[in-house]
C-alpha cells in the first residue's frame, strides 16, 4: 500500500506544473484569488482557470479540499 501512495504522489507532482504549485501554496497561505492575481501578475480569470485545473488534477471540488489533499500527499507544507 505504501508503494501505491508514493506512486500516486509522484504522478501528481508531475501532473501539477510549477505555476500550479505556486498558486496552490498561495491558496494554502490564505490569499484570495485577487491577491494571487496581483502577486503573480496574472488576470483574475487566469487564476480561476489554474484553480480549476488544480482541482481537477487533485480530484476535488473546492480550494479548501485542494489544500487538504495537497497537504495529505505532501505536495505542500
Amino acid at each position: 500500500r505504501r508503494d501505491k501512495v508514493v506512486l500516486v504522489k509522484k504522478r501528481l507532482v508531475e501532473a501539477l506544473s510549477e505555476r500550479e504549485l505556486e498558486i496552490l501554496r498561495a491558496v494554502a497561505a490564505g490569499r484570495s484569488n485577487r491577491a494571487i492575481a496581483a502577486e503573480l501578475f496574472l488576470a483574475l480569470g487566469t487564476v480561476k482557470w489554474y484553480l480549476n485545473a488544480i482541482n481537477t488534477k487533485l480530484g476535488v471540488s473546492s480550494r479548501t479540499q485542494a489544500v487538504a489533499q495537497a497537504r495529505s500527499l505532501g505536495l505542500i507544507p
